[in-house]
């Protein structure tokens, strides 16, 4: 996305207290953004975002749900 020459990034970032780097990624689908978080033991946090949209420096997400492994 860019506004005026300037490049807004959303970035997700998953923490828990034994994973130090968590393995992260989000890929578009034709209506939603989804998110995935899988730490070290192969769990796997998923967020869908409805809705992704740029207002002024800012980027708003709706958050349409959230699942934990299946």
């Amino acid at each position: 996305m860019s506004i005026q020459g300037v490049i807004l990034t959303l970035s997700i970032k998953g923490v828990d207290d034994i994973t130090v780097d968590p393995e992260e990624s989000c890929f578009k689908s034709k209506k939603e953004t989804i998110c995935q978080i899988q730490d070290e033991a192969g769990n796997i946090t998923k967020l869908i975002f409805d809705k992704l949209k740029e207002e002024g420096k800012e980027i708003k997400a709706e958050l349409k749900s959230v699942q934990y492994n299946n």
